[in-house]
């Protein structure tokens, strides 16, 4: 069953719309129970997914009716082919595991070379105000916090190109939007 009041659906509808209206073969990293599909599924998006939660799958395929969603885990070498995909997301991941250097060089990899890619994370100025100033315990299922500038770095590493980083000290969440090429 999928309980929407689990999910902060804003996350998915702004990726949807900072992809700008570009359509084509999107892989969802870590879909969970596919909920981008959910959001946008009158978008025009030919969605692929994978999350390691065997039980989410079998929740995506059955309210999709899809076989394209797969049990995999983000921190290893993707089951897809390089050069396979028109877009990639993913939303509210990197934090939680324990390679997201891979997972990076992995969403470049299966990206085609006009394609675009956009992740989603909490901001790590955000999280450090909160803690300083209120002293917001920081929640224990996040791995790792990321700046805009570290999350540009690592996909400039990898051979990426930033389009995007909309930034605000204030905002609890990173959007970065990324190409293979620089246009």
């Amino acid at each position: 069953m999928l309980n929407l009041q689990d999910y902060d659906l804003r996350r998915y509808q702004k990726v949807a719309h900072l992809l700008n209206e570009k359509k084509g073969v999107l892989l969802d990293v870590g879909c969970g129970k596919g909920i981008f599909e959910y959001c946008n599924k009158s978008n025009g998006y030919d969605i692929y997914g994978f999350d390691n939660n065997k039980d989410n799958i079998i929740t995506a395929r059955r309210l999709f009716n899809k076989q394209r969603y797969k049990v995999s885990d983000a921190n290893k070498k993707f089951p897809y082919e390089d050069k396979t995909f028109d877009i990639v997301v993913c939303i509210g991941l990197l934090e939680h595991i324990e390679n997201p250097h891979n997972v990076l060089k992995e969403c470049l990899r299966v990206l085609k070379p006009s394609g675009v890619g956009i992740i989603n994370t909490p901001n790590a100025y955000h999280y450090d105000l909160a803690y300083c100033i209120n002293k917001v315990p920081l929640p224990e299922s996040v791995n790792f916090y990321f700046t805009p500038n570290v999350i540009k770095g690592v996909i400039e590493r990898y051979g990426g190109h930033i389009k995007s980083v909309p930034f605000n000290l204030n905002f609890r969440r990173i959007y970065v939007k990324f190409s293979k090429v620089k246009k």
